[in-house]
């Protein structure tokens, strides 16, 4: 319902964090903007990325394993400056695309296991979700999209020392 005070609550309580913290960590995003649920997470993993400097490579990969089965490019010229501001997405997206969709997520723990040191631990650690993501259709993995970002903010939360607010209205 419009016009009950939610944004000006926002607007409040962003002014509060700023006046007493001296950095707040928080981000906003307006469901006016946009209201499908990649779209939204992909705006949300952008504002976490620039403002917290967390990284998504769950999410990044299971997008770009998502586009590649509905028949977008995900190496379109547009997307590079995402990559770049990312060595982990980066590092997995260059993997993933070399590789054909049916296989990434067994090709990516092989390299894992050679040594590709940086992502070792991670990558052993989800290697559930890469399987899963693997197999998934295009359609269940939109779906899972979600669990992909809440992992992966889960494991950047973890290294946080100062509390989260994410704000949406």
């Amino acid at each position: 319902i419009g016009g009950i005070g939610k944004s000006s609550l926002l607007k409040k309580l962003m002014e509060e964090m700023e006046e007493r913290l001296d950095e707040p960590s928080y981000v906003y995003f307006d469901f006016n903007l946009q209201q499908e649920c990649r779209a939204v997470l992909e705006a949300l993993k952008n504002k976490l990325a620039d403002s917290c400097k967390f990284e998504f490579p769950l999410f990044e990969l299971g997008g770009y394993i998502y586009a590649k089965k509905i028949g977008e490019n995900p190496d379109a010229p547009e997307a590079k400056p995402l990559l770049k501001k990312s060595p982990a997405v980066e590092l997995l997206l260059n993997i993933a695309g070399e590789i054909p969709v049916v296989g990434s997520a067994a090709k990516i723990l092989d390299l894992a296991e050679k040594g590709v040191m940086a992502f070792r631990g991670y990558l052993q650690e989800h290697r559930k979700e890469l399987r899963q993501i693997e197999h998934m259709e295009a359609e269940e993995l939109y779906d899972y999209l979600p669990t992909l970002f809440a992992e992966d903010l889960t494991c950047a939360m973890e290294k946080m020392d100062t509390p989260l607010v994410i704000m949406l209205d």
